[in-house]
């Protein structure tokens, strides 16, 4: 029996995806993926996950205003960190405040900083360093 954490990690760019694998498989966080809402609407409803990482542009629709607001209402306790590089710097502030209104736990910009990544999703799952 597996007793990693799962994460669905939600993103449609193939090489935020492997890195973001690597940075969450070394802390011993196992991942499955989805290119899209669609997608990862099916893999909430066969699998149990401890996390959930989303982009916020999807190419079916927005990670926070869709997928973040889904699963507050059916997986409530399940945290959700939304990721972006959206924009400027505003639009980025502007994406972490949607975020966080629609009960997102956290928010990160792109690129991702591994480290501050890997202490977010840590503090979600209530890891010890």
């Amino acid at each position: 029996m597996n007793n990693r954490p799962l994460c669905l990690l939600v993103d449609d760019e193939a090489d935020v995806l492997t890195v973001t694998i690597s940075t969450l498989e070394a802390i011993n966080i196992a991942c499955l993926t989805a290119s899209n809402i669609q997608t990862a609407k099916q893999l909430l409803h066969t699998h149990t996950f401890d996390v959930c990482l989303a982009d916020v542009v999807l190419p079916d629709g927005n990670g926070i205003l869709e997928l973040a607001r889904y699963i507050k209402i059916h997986y409530p306790n399940l945290p959700v960190i939304i990721f972006s590089a959206t924009g400027s710097k505003d639009d980025r502030e502007r994406a972490r405040k949607e975020a966080m209104k629609v009960g997102a736990y956290g928010f990160v910009a792109k690129p991702i900083d591994n480290n501050e990544l890997r202490a977010l999703i840590k503090k979600a799952l209530h890891i010890e360093n």
